[in-house]
């Protein structure tokens, strides 16, 4: 009798660790179609292996987003020569990546670090170019759209940063981090298809290898 409820309770154990496990294991990585929208048409985009775009905390010089990046096995190093001129902001190498789930991965790591703010891959046109998806995106309301929805879009999606218009214009943009619904890329898209903007269009840096 013993023997046989110990078998039971090896039993319940053995399923109880199954459970846990399946609870623990990491999300599936998922790679979302790529594109924006350039004067209403679709362009689609292809992802860069090579590097991703990265917000820092407290990391606005040259030494200190080395250190910052120093702390990442997903990351390789910053460009030698300082060319994107924009703060905290850095666009290191990964040191894997061979497919778009190893980047999105890369991306979902730092995404869960206290140290960075924002994340974002880098694509490209079917020309060949590099794209830096930056962390904001350009609009131009509709003459039918109110303000009221354009705030409501931003409590939805959890764009929290800096967001506003030019005086007396429909024309502004929208800031993102690592709290909003998406990168800029894809919120951008997100809200052109409401069909309350007459664009938005992400705010991509051209680089050449």
């Amino acid at each position: 009798m013993k023997k046989r409820t110990y078998k039971v309770l090896l039993g319940l154990v053995l399923i109880l660790l199954a459970s846990c496990e399946k609870k623990t294991a990491e999300p599936e990585i998922t790679c979302p179609e790529l594109y924006f929208y350039d004067n209403g048409q679709k362009v689609k985009l292809d992802l860069y292996l090579d590097k991703i775009f990265v917000t820092f905390k407290n990391a606005n010089g040259y030494a200190e987003k080395n250190e910052a990046i120093a702390q990442f096995n997903v990351l390789q190093k910053v460009e030698v020569a300082d060319e994107i001129q924009c703060g905290a902001c850095s666009v290191p190498r990964l040191s894997h990546s061979t497919d778009c789930k190893q980047v999105y991965k890369a991306i979902t790591t730092l995404h869960q670090s206290p140290e960075v703010i924002y994340t974002s891959p880098c694509v490209m046109s079917r020309d060949g170019s590099i794209k830096i998806v930056t962390d904001y995106f350009l609009v131009k309301l509709k003459a039918t759209t109110s303000q009221e929805e354009v705030n409501s879009l931003l409590q939805e999606y959890g764009i929290i940063g800096k967001h506003g218009f030019y005086d007396n214009s429909l024309e502004g943009g929208f800031q993102v981090d690592k709290t909003s619904k998406a990168n800029a890329l894809e919120m951008a898209n997100l809200f052109y298809e409401t069909g309350k903007f007459e664009y938005c269009i992400p705010h991509f840096i051209e680089w050449h290898k």
